[in-house]
């Protein structure tokens, strides 16, 4: 709780400033509110006091409406702003249908899926994205996201481990098919005696 004998700060507007800011709401650019929140003044009857002292053109007992000026202006900016967004958006979603068209014209010409590589797809971007929205544009469930990620490493091991048994097998006999033709060109050539 606050001490009651404690001195409150107290601000105090320059008479420049105050006449900037009658200015304004005679031009409509602000309202009463608008000025309270902008500048920081605790009372709205501040603002009037001011008007009233320096304003030339409202007295005391006119009615000056400036909320709807300020209304309309913030609906015309929000209508702007929603016609940006909506071309935006159209722009993205054709954006978006000529890559999928392109996908569908690669996988066409070239007899391979694209679209079944889409594991590395989604852990490239999964630090932009949530994976709930990388595996449904996609069209697979997080769950067979998880199930593929979660290969056994002894399936994954005896992969690779054949892979390198036929590659050895095809270097050994390459090798061997190698001495074989370098002995046959020794032999006709006479350098070696057998």
């Amino acid at each position: 709780m606050a001490n009651r004998n404690q001195l409150r700060d107290r601000k105090v507007y320059s008479t420049e400033l105050k006449l900037h800011i009658v200015k304004q709401i005679e031009r409509g650019e602000l309202g009463v509110t608008d000025v309270c929140r902008a500048y920081g003044v605790k009372s709205r009857d501040t603002v009037y006091k001011w008007i009233y002292k320096y304003s030339r053109s409202l007295e005391k007992g006119t009615l000056f409406v400036v909320e709807k000026d300020s209304l309309s202006k913030k609906l015309a900016e929000l209508e702007r702003r929603n016609k940006e967004l909506e071309a935006a958006l159209g722009r993205k979603q054709m954006e978006s249908d000529f890559y999928r068209t392109m996908i569908e014209l690669a996988e066409e010409r070239h007899g391979i899926s694209i679209k079944k590589e889409w594991r590395g797809t989604v852990e490239r971007l999964r630090g932009s994205y949530t994976l709930t929205s990388l595996c449904g544009f996609f069209g697979v469930t997080r769950q067979a996201y998880y199930k593929k990620s979660r290969r056994p490493k002894a399936l994954v091991h005896q992969r690779s481990q054949h892979l390198l048994n036929g590659l050895s097998v095809n270097v050994q006999d390459v090798l061997k098919q190698d001495v074989e033709q370098s002995l046959k060109g020794c032999l006709r050539v006479g350098l070696m005696v057998v």
